[in-house]
């Protein structure tokens, strides 16, 4: 039986989006925001999709609102730095990861990009990405 919970319902769409099926997972987000149109949550999976799409203004579009709902929402962070580096910003892809680090310093995929990222700037990149002081407070 399906779970037609919102969490069960999402949670179908991540696995979609996971699983290499773009379309079905926007469906699945559609369904949800048209009955809950504000739910964060479905607008962070879609905008993931889209990123995975290669339609980057769609998902930024769609991570600046769900970071307008939520300031503290790493992967929107994640993503958005994700569409800056493709874009070649660098800098601003830079602080993108910072803040993303700051909110998840537990999150092992994130110094390893902010690395990269600053090696390949040529930014002055430390030997590991340094810890902020908002970023040791959620330590």
């Amino acid at each position: 039986m399906a779970d037609l919970t919102l969490r069960g319902q999402c949670d179908e769409a991540m696995r979609l989006a996971r699983s290499g099926n773009p379309l079905a997972s926007i469906a699945a987000c559609r369904r949800i925001l048209t009955t809950f149109p504000k739910h964060i949550g479905a607008y962070g999976i879609l905008a993931h999709i889209m990123l995975q799409l290669g339609e980057h203004d769609q998902a930024l579009h769609l991570y600046q609102r769900v970071l307008s709902a939520d300031p503290e929402h790493a992967p929107a962070y994640v993503g958005i730095a994700a569409i800056h580096e493709e874009r070649g910003l660098l800098d601003e892809a830079i602080w993108y990861l910072e803040r993303a680090l700051e909110l998840a310093p537990g999150d092992r995929d994130i110094p390893p990009k902010l690395d990269a990222l600053r090696a390949e700037g040529e930014a002055e990149a430390a030997e590991a990405a340094p810890m902020t002081r908002a970023g040791l407070a959620r330590a």
